[in-house]
C-alpha cells in the first residue's frame, strides 16, 4: 500500500473513532453525572466501561491476534481527546495501558479487560514500600 493510501486510511480511522466517541460521550461533559459518581465506589459507571469494551476502545492498541484492534497511538490519542473533552470519568487510559501490558506479557485477564468486565490496573505510581506482599512469590494466595 502506498504512503498516501496509508495516510488516507489512517485519517479515516481517526475520524471514525472521533465520531463514535462523540456519539457516546455527552458534548461538553455531564457534570451532574461526574459529581454523582465521584465519591461512590468504583468512581465510574461499570455499564459505560463495559460499553467501551464492546466498542473495542480498551483494546485499541492491542494486536488483532490477541483480540484488540491493532491500531496506532494517533487513534488512541484521538479517542482520549474526545472523551476528555466530554469529561468522561471511566478509566479508559489506565485500562488501555493495562491491556497493552497484559498483551505484551501474555496472560492475565486480558479477555475480560477487553470486554470491559474486569479492570486490572498497574500500580505504577505507588510507593514501593506500600506494595509489600507477605509471603513468598510461590506461596498460595
Amino acid at each position: 500500500m502506498s504512503a498516501a493510501l496509508e495516510d488516507d486510511a489512517r485519517a479515516e480511522s481517526i475520524r471514525m473513532i472521533r465520531d463514535s466517541a462523540a456519539a457516546v460521550a455527552p458534548p461538553g461533559g455531564d457534570l451532574s453525572r461526574i459529581r454523582g459518581l465521584r465519591f461512590q465506589a468504583p468512581g465510574h459507571d461499570p455499564a459505560t466501561f463495559r460499553q467501551m469494551g464492546e466498542m473495542g476502545w480498551i483494546g485499541l492498541r492491542v494486536p488483532e491476534a490477541q483480540g484488540g484492534a491493532g491500531l496506532g497511538l494517533g487513534e488512541a490519542c484521538a479517542l482520549a481527546e474526545e472523551l476528555g473533552a466530554a469529561l468522561v470519568p471511566e478509566p479508559l487510559i489506565p485500562a488501555m495501558l493495562s491491556a497493552s501490558l497484559l498483551a505484551a506479557v501474555g496472560g492475565g485477564p486480558l479477555e475480560a479487560l477487553l470486554a470491559g468486565t474486569a479492570l486490572p490496573l498497574v500500580a505504577w505510581q505507588e510507593r514501593a514500600d506500600t506494595l509489600e506482599v507477605p509471603g513468598t512469590p510461590d506461596a498460595p494466595r
